[in-house]
């Protein structure tokens, strides 16, 4: 994949898992399956050789990105979980209910997208393998080192 292609391809996949959420989308527009079928059918779409079989290694760079994305966004929602708990924090101590209750809220809903990020990767798993239809090793590596907190590429 050309550079300009990868930049159009991040934007268009973040854009769409952030529709996804609730942190930022307060009502969901776009649901987990939905996104997973958007990117099924993008990566069946993608040209390939009568000589080569799947996987090729647009595919490969197509994961990687996926990965990229999503690890990005489980980042941005620890900070938004980290920080809501120091406001929590700080407003018990000065009895600031107003700022506890906002922060609470804020927290709960950047857990529960952090659980729908995984929910969204289990189904990539699955759809990923069976349209491959056998097991390929790097997306469930990768998707054990997300579970692991591992960052991609690192033991």
């Amino acid at each position: 994949m050309d550079p300009t292609s990868v930049d159009t391809l991040t934007t268009a996949y973040h854009t769409l898992l952030f529709s996804t959420l609730r942190t930022w989308v307060p009502s969901t527009l776009l649901t987990s399956q939905g996104f997973v079928d958007f990117v099924r059918s993008v990566l069946v779409s993608l040209p390939s050789s009568s000589v080569q079989s799947r996987p090729i290694k647009s595919d490969t760079l197509f994961g990687e990105l996926l990965v990229d994305i999503v690890w990005s966004l489980d980042a941005q929602l620890d900070e938004l979980v980290t920080d809501a708990k120091a406001t929590i924090s700080t407003a018990e101590q000065t009895t600031a209910t107003g700022d506890s209750h906002k922060a609470t809220g804020i927290k709960q809903t950047a857990e529960q997208d952090k659980e729908l990020l995984v929910d969204v990767v289990k189904r990539l798993l699955v759809s990923i393998n069976e349209y491959f239809e056998y097991t390929e090793p790097t997306f469930y590596l990768v998707y054990w080192n997300y579970r692991r907190g591992c960052m991609p590429g690192t033991p």
